[in-house]
């Protein structure tokens, strides 16, 4: 099945953590709403904070963790 432009909300709260995993073979914008954390990549670690524009490449391993604030993002692939 084929897939057109797709977009999540994502809401972890404080402390927790989406393991990490490899992307789907769409490439990925990740814009931070709110909150702060860390995504882990194969480059190395980025902070996020409000307002963080991130564009991850089709297939990227990531791995997301929440600060003590909690974290909420927007995924568009």
């Amino acid at each position: 099945m084929s897939r057109d432009l797709d977009s999540n909300v994502i809401a972890l709260p404080p402390g927790r953590a989406i393991d990490a995993h490899t992307g789907p073979d769409l490439d990925v914008l990740i814009h931070v709403l709110a909150g702060s954390g860390k995504l882990a990549t194969e480059l190395g670690t980025v902070e996020l904070t409000p307002g963080v524009l991130l564009w991850l490449p089709r297939r990227t391993r990531r791995g997301f963790t929440a600060g003590v604030g909690g974290l909420r993002y927007l995924t568009v692939h």
